[in-house]
């Protein structure tokens, strides 16, 4: 039993709104972060770990949500 249902009238049109809504507001949060590094340390090194860090995070969020996402939504399409 998957624990979003795809049956729902709305869900295509959630899903649309969902994705335009995280490529707007992505670059929101990533200019920020991006401009807080400098604010965070003077070393230009520490400053590349932390931006290097940053892209790992936001990989490995990547990833579990393309793994997950599938697995939640379509738990129940082999299922008559």
């Amino acid at each position: 039993m998957a624990i979003i249902s795809t049956g729902i009238p709305f869900f295509k049109p959630f899903a649309y709104i969902s994705y335009l809504l995280l490529g707007v507001l992505f670059p929101v949060m990533d200019i920020s972060l991006n401009s807080l590094l400098p604010v965070m340390t003077a070393d230009e090194k520490e400053r590349n770990r932390l931006s290097t860090v940053k892209g790992m995070v936001y990989t490995l969020a990547g990833l579990v949500i393309g793994i997950a996402a599938p697995l939640l939504i379509g738990a129940d399409k082999g299922k008559a």
